[in-house]
This record gives structure tokens, C-alpha cells and sequence, in this order.
């Protein structure tokens, strides 16, 4: 077996088929971290067979091999971990292949983030927040919005500010304003990779928390969503238990988590 860094040309060739062996989609934000991360290609024999990713912790937050090499699997997942000197990952339970080789050889489990799935094509609107303004954020509210987002998130706002755009160009920001103030934002993120489907956030104002604004905005979102045709997902850490029940409140439900595990 050979380890080396991965290619574009490799990585256009295999991620399409890890798309195919998972049972949910995987969650946006997590794909864009694990294909942004630090991708090893794997060889047998010169042929290209998988790939994995390490995060800049080292984690082991992804591991793909074709179906073909199911029987070579554990051996050659183990050669990663040692290689590497691997002690911690993160692993998905709607990615059967990768979850059941760190089960195999981990010491101890624990959850990180919940993966949630729509349970039902209806959202409604909360009385309360009809007669506000609730539109799609245009260029010239950039400013506005990177200001939010500075605010409430705590990002910085060079990255705000080109994350925000980029949603913007793409019609995949809205807001919730009462005169000129900001309520909060929501997104509606089409995914290049997986096109079938749309990732869910909302961001509140600290002002305008535990309001139902957060509900409002995700409910907003997953109508969009839904209008435009695509499958709404989203997801939230464990310890976020504000966010984990808003998300539920909305409709979603999760069999699908994201897994800390400890190598042995």
C-alpha cells in the first residue's frame, strides 16, 4: 500500500463514489472541512483505491476505500492509523464503511453533532414575526450583515465578508429586520457535490434570542429550501442544546450522528 498526497484528478475520480455509499447526505459545512483538510490518496499496486483526510489536529475525519477492497479494509485502515500515529477522529454513522472500521478498533465513543433530516414537508409561519421584514439579502446590505455576523458570531469580518457574498451572489442569504435593525439571517446553501440537497443555518441577534427568531428563520429556510426543490439538512453540536431543540421544533429529526473516537 501506498500513501500520498491527493490529486485533483484523484479526488474528482473517488468523491463522487463516497457520495454513492452514504445512506443520508453528508452535512455541507463537514464536507467542505474534510475536502479542505489535509487529503491522502491510497494505492494498491499503483492503483488508485481510496482516501482519507486529517484535520489540522491530526484527527482522522474521513476514510474512503472502493467497495472491491471490503476485505483488505481493516488492514488497511489500521496501516492509516499507524502511519500517521492517529489517536482521535471523527467519523459519521451515515457512512457505514469508515464508522464500522473506527468501531472496530477504537476505545471509546462518544457524540459530537447530531445530522438532522427533514420529517415532514410543512413549515409554518409564527404570527408573530408576519408583518416584519423578511427579504433576500442584496450587495449593497453587505456591510450590514458582515457587521451582524461580527456581532453575534464572533468571526472575523474579512471571512464574514466573503462568505457573506458568496452566499449572496448565489441568492442563499435572507434576513429578518424590523426597521433597520437585524434580527437575524438565515441560509439556504446549495451543495456543488450534492446537488440534490440544501444546507440549513440561522444566526440570531443576542438581543433576540430565545424569542422564537431562530425558529422563524429555520422555518423560513426550510420553505425555500423546499420551493427551490431541494432537500433541506442541517446540523448542530451535541452540547447546543438551544440549537438541537429549535431544529426539532421546525420539524427535523435525527438517526444520523457524528461520532468522537479514541484509537487505541
Amino acid at each position: 500500500m501506498q500513501l500520498k498526497e491527493i490529486t485533483p484528478t484523484d479526488l474528482s475520480m473517488l468523491r463522487p463514489q463516497l457520495y454513492s455509499t452514504l445512506s443520508i447526505p453528508l452535512d455541507g459545512m463537514w464536507d467542505q472541512i474534510i475536502h479542505q483538510s489535509n487529503l491522502w490518496s491510497i494505492f494498491q499496486k499503483n492503483k488508485l483505491i481510496g482516501y482519507y483526510s486529517l484535520d489540522g489536529e491530526g484527527r482522522l475525519i474521513h476514510f474512503f476505500l472502493l467497495p472491491e477492497y471490503v476485505v483488505e479494509s481493516q488492514d488497511i485502515f489500521r496501516q492509516v492509523i499507524q502511519e500517521h500515529a492517529i489517536k482521535t477522529g471523527l467519523t459519521f454513522t451515515n457512512h457505514p464503511q469508515y464508522l464500522s472500521l473506527s468501531l472496530d478498533i477504537c476505545t471509546k465513543v462518544q457524540v459530537h453533532s447530531y445530522l438532522f433530516t427533514d420529517g415532514h414537508q410543512e413549515a409554518s409561519v409564527l404570527p408573530q414575526f408576519e408583518g416584519l421584514d423578511f427579504t433576500l439579502v442584496q450587495l449593497q446590505d453587505l456591510d450590514a450583515v458582515v457587521a451582524f455576523g461580527v456581532t453575534n458570531v464572533g468571526a472575523p469580518a474579512e471571512w464574514l465578508k466573503s462568505y457573506f457574498e458568496n452566499l449572496i451572489n448565489k441568492e442563499e442569504l435572507f434576513k429578518l429586520s424590523s426597521d433597520r435593525d437585524i434580527m437575524g439571517t438565515c441560509e439556504v446553501r446549495g451543495n456543488t457535490y450534492q446537488p440534490q440537497i440544501a444546507d440549513l443555518g440561522a444566526i440570531t441577534a443576542q438581543q433576540h434570542r430565545k424569542k422564537g427568531v431562530g425558529t422563524f428563520l429555520l422555518g423560513q429556510a426550510k420553505a425555500i429550501s423546499i420551493q427551490r426543490k431541494l432537500i433541506p439538512i442541517c446540523s448542530c453540536e451535541a452540547s447546543n442544546i438551544g440549537s438541537r431543540k429549535m431544529i426539532e421544533r421546525v420539524g427535523f429529526g435525527s438517526w444520523h450522528r457524528i461520532l468522537e473516537i479514541k484509537y487505541d
